[in-house]
């Protein structure tokens, strides 16, 4: 899929390692295995505070995309840390530079995300302009898209570049695992649903305990689901085959 950038090269894996179906329940212990529930409460803490000076007028917007950037970075390193078999959960990253460790993932993401959406954007805006009922196209499209997502989030994230949105090497790494990948998308959905459903009901436990948890239980799950994609990778490089043996 292209040269990777040194400083985040992922080792092929050589170890024999069981199927992925097999390890999916690891992928819900690993966040809370080792120093992990140290780690989420950090990280909850930090969410927290961040997200309060969201509601401040001035700082608002620098704080959300500080939110984004920060979770991206750590979020792009469980993915390649579990990618190479590693499997205790990486430390929070050091905001040493605030381009490298927070404008880049938070770009990597986002443009990745508007990748994956653009036929369904693009389909959207057209319809608009000629006023068309295209209901059902832009349906498909967007589940397409949602569908890709996490092909190409996995992608980006072990080369470190958003030149890995190809979607020719998109779709054909889906085709090489379709099961795994079937998996992957419908545990993805699950996850999204309960963290959709569950979350709001945490404010219930009081204004900052409530938001607290929240946020520990959001970084929970998503952590769940990029160790879901790591996994993925570190049990079918060789049917990926995105890089070669070193």
């Amino acid at each position: 899929m292209g040269e990777r950038n040194n400083r985040w090269m992922v080792p092929h894996p050589t170890v024999e390692s069981d199927s992925f179906f097999a390890l999916i329940p690891e992928a819900f212990v690993y966040p809370l295995r080792g120093n992990g529930k140290y780690l989420l409460l950090m990280g909850a803490v930090l969410l927290s505070i961040l997200g309060l000076m969201c509601m401040v007028p001035i700082y608002g917007f620098l704080a959300t995309f500080l939110i984004l950037g920060y979770m991206a970075s750590f979020m792009f390193e469980v993915v390649a840390q579990s990618a190479s078999g590693h499997v205790d959960m990486p430390r929070w990253p050091s905001l040493t530079s605030f381009y490298d460790d927070v404008f880049v993932p938070a770009a990597w993401l986002i443009v990745t995300f508007a990748t994956c959406m653009l036929p369904f954007i693009a389909l959207l805006i057209w319809g608009h302009a000629v006023d068309r009922d295209i209901g059902p196209a832009t349906g498909i499209l967007r589940v397409v898209g949602l569908a890709c997502f996490p092909m190409a989030l996995l992608g980006v994230a072990l080369n470190r570049t958003v030149s890995a949105l190809n979607p020719l090497a998109i779709v054909a790494g889906i085709a090489r695992v379709p099961l795994e990948y079937a998996a992957i998308c419908t545990l993805f959905v699950g996850i999204s649903a309960v963290r959709a459903l569950a979350l709001p009901s945490l404010i219930a436990s009081g204004p900052f305990l409530g938001y607290l948890l929240q946020n520990g239980v959001w970084i929970y799950l998503t952590t769940v689901q990029m160790r879901l994609l790591g996994l993925l990778y570190y049990t079918k490089a060789d049917a990926l085959g995105w890089f070669a043996v070193e």
